[in-house]
């Protein structure tokens, strides 16, 4: 029996995403790869379930087998080339006998526009070759107007009215060629349960799991020339437009707080989906330009997974200077893992309507405006200022704690596989059994 044939079972996962690379440039491991990886390889080490990735192609395109054989990698695609879906049909024929397809939602976001476009029609063709689809939803947005300078789109309101009335399309065929949308965030739940029925999305966190650096606090700052009493705040993931990177590198430079020696570790390089676009490369140099301006300010570039702690191990408080909340973040996953405090601002405010982090909350006294500052310079050094004393950051931070205990990988990894990928089987048996005895019935 070929490799082929061992994964061509109706119990094998069939995944369409991304997959972290090391290549010679450095690592690839940017949002739903991550996601990918992470979710992934515990449930095949779990539940021993066979999966298959059809990923982006990168520098080894050759196939891989992962996590002592069970993960089947397959570099297959291109999402800037027009043979994109044609050859992502043309593996799920491959394997014929796997009926399920599960779909993250930005896995050809690189392709721009037309992507979107297509693939609606994508969907209907997978559905039309007899497979049902759970999609992974990573962003739900209802409103264009907070993106468009993150996007490069037209800044007028008949042009934003426009896009924000192909969203409600896109979101109502979504749920018509899907089986089982799955989000990672309470508040994307709301947003999708106003185009499709509640009984369709599925509400699971990106769970966390509990990091430890090798290194002391102390000695990472002696590493990176940091002094003991400086107080360090830490903006983590891709410098772009939407995450605020501009706004806090901006606005830190005029920053004074009294009696603390601020720093600025913003720990992140280009966005992977937007590298290639002439105006983002245009952004991504001027914060480079902006963060030399100020001897305070390090700006690292891409981080590669094994030094992710090194940077929050460094940190006081992380910050979310967001200018909208556009979906799950894995960035928030890094925070709970090192039980680090965090503030967002009032733009991301819309993260406490998340249930796990309110009840952190009231269990810890924190309450919501603590950890909320408003997106001006003024706005964030008052919360700053407020925050520098060590008995309040020890109890944002113990308020991190608790929110990390309730989305725990112990906590969450069972719940995940029964309803996103054991209970999906079930439903495909009771379907085949239904058709085996209306075909029954008419012989």
């Amino acid at each position: 029996m070929t490799v082929q044939d061992k994964f061509n079972q109706k119990e094998t996962l069939l995944i369409v995403s991304d997959f972290p690379e090391k290549t010679k440039r450095g690592e690839k491991n940017y949002g739903i790869a991550w996601y990918t990886k992470e979710t992934l390889e515990p449930i095949v080490k779990k539940y021993g379930r066979r999966a298959i990735v059809l990923a982006e192609k990168g520098e080894d395109n050759s196939p891989r087998l992962l996590s002592n054989d069970k993960i089947l990698l397959l570099r297959v695609f291109d999402p800037k080339h027009r043979t994109l879906f044609p050859i992502i049909l043309k593996w799920l024929l491959t394997f014929s006998k796997i009926k399920r397809v599960y779909i993250h939602s930005e896995f050809c976001t690189n392709g721009g526009i037309k992507n979107f476009v297509l693939l609606p029609f994508f969907l209907l063709l997978i559905r039309l070759s007899g497979r049902r689809i759970t999609y992974f939803a990573h962003n739900v947005i209802t409103d264009f107007s907070n993106f468009a300078v993150h996007l490069n789109l037209p800044q007028a309101k008949s042009i934003i009215f426009l896009f924000n009335q192909s969203l409600k399309i896109y979101y109502f065929l979504l749920g018509i060629l899907t089986e089982k949308i799955v989000v990672m965030d309470e508040v994307m739940k709301k947003r999708m349960e106003k185009f499709v029925s509640k009984n369709k999305i599925e509400f699971i966190p990106i769970w966390v799991k509990q990091k430890r650096y090798s290194k002391s606090k102390d000695a990472v700052r002696r590493e990176m020339k940091i002094g003991k009493n400086d107080f360090v705040l830490l903006y983590f993931g891709f410098v772009t437009w939407y995450k605020g990177a501009d706004f806090l590198i901006k606005n830190f430079r005029k920053l004074k707080i009294n009696g603390k020696n601020l720093k600025l570790i913003v720990a992140g390089g280009p966005a992977y989906s937007l590298r290639d676009k002439k105006h983002y490369q245009s952004f991504y140099r001027k914060q480079i330009l902006e963060a030399r301006k100020d001897k305070r300010i390090t700006l690292t570039g891409f981080v590669p997974e094994a030094q992710i702690g090194k940077y929050f191990t460094a940190a006081d408080l992380v910050v979310f200077p967001y200018r909208g909340y556009l979906g799950s973040s894995g960035v928030l996953s890094h925070v709970l893992s090192f039980k680090k405090p965090f503030i967002v601002s009032r733009k991301m405010a819309e993260i406490f309507n998340n249930q796990d982090l309110t009840e952190s909350l009231a269990v810890t006294g924190v309450e919501k405006g603590e950890m909320i500052f408003e997106a001006t310079r003024r706005g964030l050094g008052a919360s700053i200022q407020e925050l520098r004393q060590k008995s309040k950051i020890a109890k944002l931070a113990d308020c991190s704690r608790r929110f990390a205990k309730k989305r725990s990988c112990r906590e969450l990894l069972p719940l995940y596989y029964e309803r996103v990928f054991s209970g999906s089987e079930k439903l495909v048996q009771k379907a085949e059994e239904v058709r085996y005895a209306i075909t029954s019935a008419q012989n």
